[in-house]
């Protein structure tokens, strides 16, 4: 068993044993959840090269970007009117 200290940012130091047991590197990605009152969990997940990514995130279709932003703008625009109309 290892301890650590939660600092003033929310940042966790592993200790060097789990760290080495549990293979985490630097630049890995970890997953936290939640699973109870005071209980959380983290998980190591995989790396992944960009092929990997690409082929697991795979993107079916074209992707019209200029369309994408023009949306996203109109709903931000919409989102501020409302709020500076309550």
């Amino acid at each position: 068993m290892a301890l650590a200290k939660v600092l003033g940012r929310g940042q966790v130091t592993l200790p060097r044993a789990v760290r080495g047991a549990a293979g985490v590197r630097p630049g890995d990605t970890v997953l936290v959840r939640v699973t109870g009152p005071g209980t959380i969990t983290l998980e190591l997940l995989p790396r992944m090269t960009l092929a990997e990514s690409l082929a697991r995130y795979a993107v079916a279709g074209p992707v019209d970007v200029a369309r994408l932003r023009e949306d996203a703008a109109a709903e931000h625009a919409a989102e501020a009117l409302g709020e500076l109309r309550r």
